[in-house]
């Protein structure tokens, strides 16, 4: 399932948001993802520079949560008040639309949005402001926010750790008023990570 719907070559546009949610980074790359002899390999070319990063396994992480139409999360299975980074991946048949959150101690450190569109439909590339400032909207736990850009992508995440309640980060996708997709991770009060099936939904 996670192969069918992420492999293939993708022009990937990165941007980078501080704790204010105002960009700060903007940068191009390509990513490849495929299958051989059930081997899954990614690799990832930064296209200022050339440099390349590339992972590869026969099987997915065990903290990787994966839900029918490819969409998958990854990261720690336990976070605690230290430094946690967790990824969320939304697909559809040409596109998707990823985010990277990196939280610390004291609550969100940074999030990189992620436009993505396979290399073959170049009229897919996004048309974005010459720098975008993203809206916070408050979230719906305690500690909770949410950071929006044109009411199309709403990334939540944790202001604030919450030892108390769950701590849950979102990632949501509206490309019409009838297709919205979102994907949810969250761990428990005691951080531990909650199976996908509870967590997960999708429009």
């Amino acid at each position: 399932m996670l192969i069918n719907y992420n492999q293939g070559e993708w022009s990937c546009l990165f941007a980078r948001f501080n704790p204010h949610g105002l960009e700060c980074d903007r940068f191009m790359c390509t990513l490849s993802v495929q299958e051989e002899f059930d081997l899954i390999t990614a690799k990832l070319t930064y296209l200022e520079s050339g440099k390349t990063k590339a992972v590869s396994f026969y099987e997915p992480p065990e903290e990787m949560q994966i839900a029918e139409g490819g969409h998958w999360s990854s990261g720690p299975k336990n976070i605690s008040l230290s430094n946690w980074v967790t990824e969320l991946c939304l697909c559809d048949t040409n596109e998707r639309r990823r985010a990277v959150l990196q939280h610390h101690s004291e609550g969100i450190e940074a999030i990189t949005l992620i436009w993505e569109w396979r290399t073959s439909r170049p009229d897919l590339e996004p048309i974005l402001p010459n720098q975008i400032q993203l809206i916070r909207l408050e979230g719906m736990l305690a500690g909770q926010a949410t950071w929006s850009f044109e009411n199309q992508l709403n990334c939540t995440v944790m202001q604030k750790r919450n030892s108390r309640n769950k701590n849950s980060v979102a990632l949501s996708w509206e490309r019409s008023a009838q297709d919205k997709k979102q994907i949810i991770r969250t761990h428990s009060e005691d951080g531990g990570l909650i199976s996908a099936e509870k967590t997960m939904s999708y429009k």
